[in-house]
Order: C-alpha cells, then structure tokens, then sequence
C-alpha cells in the first residue's frame, strides 16, 4: 500500500515538473502533446510527451548535459501518431593550436515512442 502511495506521488510530482517553467507546448498529431521546459539559449533542457493532457514520459537532460532541445512548432509525426520526430544539439568547445576556443555543434534527430515516451533511435542529420 505504501509502494502505491508513493508511486503516485511520484507521478504527481513528474506532472507538475512538466508544468512548471512556462515552457512550450506543441500538437505532434491527434492526441499527442510535445511540452518543451528548461529554456537555455533558446533551446530547452526538458522535453515531455504528453498524450490526452497526461504525462507519459519526461527527457531531462542534467545541467552538465551538453544537449539541449530544438522546439519545433510542426514536429513530423508518423501517419499513425505512434512516433515523433525531436531534435537536439550538443554543442562544445573545440580548442585550436593556437589556444583559441571554437564552437562546435551537431544536431541529431530522436524518434521517441509515443506510447512509452521514450527515444528509441538517435541520428545524426
């Protein structure tokens, strides 16, 4: 009885994360809801999948994470709303020869499972 109770503690708490920050929140087809929290640079930590307004699965990236999330206001979904397509970049600092620092950054593209909410493949674009 306990376990139960604190499960859904836990999942109270996870769905007040999602809320939190003010974030952006984004139709990926039918009933499926991207929210995006955590802005940093324009880009943002937390990405969550929510279907009929309830969290399935939130991506938190830690803060020493070099990744961060791309909203994106019309994310490509599959023709049966299973999968959607995210993306994120990483982003570093290269050091030169020289002792100069240059920015470097690679996007990827993830497909998260909307019936789990988790990201089952990551490519490089």
């Amino acid at each position: 009885m306990l376990s139960l109770i604190l499960a859904v503690l836990a999942t109270l708490a996870s769905t007040e994360d999602a809320k939190a920050d003010g974030g952006k929140s984004v139709n990926a087809g039918g009933n499926i809801t991207l929210r995006y929290d955590g802005e940093q640079n324009s880009r943002y930590r937390n990405v969550s999948v929510m279907m009929q307004g309830k969290l399935v699965h939130r991506m938190a990236l830690s803060e020493h994470s070099y990744s961060l999330f791309e909203y994106d206001s019309n994310p490509a979904t599959s023709p049966d709303g299973r999968y959607v397509l995210v993306s994120d970049v990483e982003s570093g600092e290269v050091g030169m020869p020289d002792g100069r620092g240059s920015l470097h950054e690679r996007q990827y593209c993830g497909f998260i499972d909307t019936r789990s909410g988790c990201l089952f493949a990551r490519q490089t674009g």
